[in-house]
């Protein structure tokens, strides 16, 4: 089993989070195809975006 962890940035402008929520889900999809299951997510707001992609 392959898990996969996300921590990041508590700061950042709204123009970087709309970036990184667009990037989060095509990603995503990858990390599943190469069977990385369970996702872990920390408490920061870079975090939850990328919780919200999973």
């Amino acid at each position: 089993m392959k898990s996969c962890c996300f921590t990041g940035h508590r700061d950042f402008t709204k123009e970087t989070a709309i970036a990184l929520a667009e990037s989060f889900i095509p990603k995503m999809e990858v990390l599943v195809t190469e069977g990385f299951v369970p996702f872990y997510a920390g408490g920061a707001w870079g975090d939850f975006l990328a919780e919200q992609a999973v």
